[in-house]
């Protein structure tokens, strides 16, 4: 099974609040970020721009134009201002917690794909390994990236380094079934919503 866009934001927002990081960053602003980052999603759905080193520069400014519309009707009543700044300013990058965030957001995503390698075979998803690493150009961000790597080298189950032990349980907590949809015998937890 493939993880969903609200299991990856979950993940990524869960790693926001638990790692270290700089002193001058707000760690609530980019909570909230995180669990709006790919809300356009929800109307345009996921595009992948990277594959490995190569980056189509064309698909990527069509799919941010298509996701900021997305952004724009989904939060098109005036109440919901900040949110709709907050997921513009991760979608442009143009600040540096928005940059920080999409490093971020590489990281949960490299541990997903640690996941999936160990499911299919090992090895099998460097093109996401690859396209990564541009992104995280601080010497802490580049610790995290390199302890992930070290694990999926060394084929540890687990990744027991850093701030990642942490997130290894949110992602256990991501594919946990809510007992309440077994006990009900829902086959369909979608269908009652």
């Amino acid at each position: 099974k493939s993880e969903s866009v609200a299991e990856h934001s979950f993940g990524l927002a869960f790693l926001t609040l638990v790692i270290d990081l700089p002193k001058d960053v707000d760690r609530l602003k980019l909570v909230k970020m995180a669990i709006l980052h790919d809300v356009g999603e929800s109307i345009i759905g996921d595009c992948v721009c990277d594959q490995g080193t190569f980056f189509n520069q064309e698909k990527y400014a069509l799919k941010n134009q298509d996701e900021k519309n997305a952004i724009e009707h989904i939060f098109s009543n005036s109440s919901y201002t900040e949110l709709k700044q907050l997921a513009l300013e991760f979608l442009e990058h143009d600040s540096e917690d928005a940059k920080i965030l999409k490093a971020l957001d590489k990281i949960e995503m490299l541990m997903q794909a640690a996941e999936y390698e160990k499911l299919v075979m090992p090895g099998s998803l460097n093109e996401f390994w690859l396209s990564s690493k541009r992104y995280l150009k601080s010497p802490w961000l580049l610790d995290h990236y390199n302890c992930l790597i070290d694990c999926k080298n060394k084929g540890v189950a687990e990744c027991n380094c850093l701030d990642l032990k942490v997130l290894n349980q949110a992602n256990k907590l991501k594919k946990t079934i809510k007992s309440s949809w077994v006990l009900k015998e829902i086959q369909n937890p979608d269908s009652v919503a």
